[in-house]
């Protein structure tokens, strides 16, 4: 994590600008761990209460900044990969007749299956 922040700095990023600090911790600790990381960034120093994934969780103070790295949950790194697999459909193409077909490929219990968002009211027809 220091020598990312030193890299940073040595690049001539500002030391005020303690976001991109944070970016640079959070591309070298993913680099690194082959993980999703959270970072935070400080000019004060901080207490941070969070979930993390295994043992994954390091704050230093560097210059004067602190800055906390910590692995992305395990679970929310999980939400974040099955978003990707959700379809918004209105609620009439959901419920109507020719709808079967998007259903019948995915029939069992698979985490796989694709999610649907239904929204919209409910006509009667």
């Amino acid at each position: 994590m220091e020598k990312a922040y030193l890299k940073a700095k040595s690049q001539g990023i500002s030391l005020c600008n303690v976001q991109r600090m944070a970016t640079a911790v959070q591309e070298a600790t993913q680099e690194a761990f082959k993980t999703s990381f959270e970072t935070i960034a400080s000019h004060k120093d901080f207490v941070a209460k969070v979930n993390f994934a295994g043992d994954l969780n390091c704050k230093i103070e560097v210059d004067g900044k602190f800055i906390l790295a910590y692995a992305t949950p395990i679970k929310e790194r999980e939400m974040i990969r099955h978003i990707a697999q959700i379809n918004i459909i209105d609620a009439n193409t959901f419920f109507s007749d020719g709808s079967d077909e998007l259903f019948d490929a995915a029939n069992g219990t698979d985490s796989s299956k694709p999610t649907y968002i239904v929204y919209g009211p409910i006509r009667k027809k």
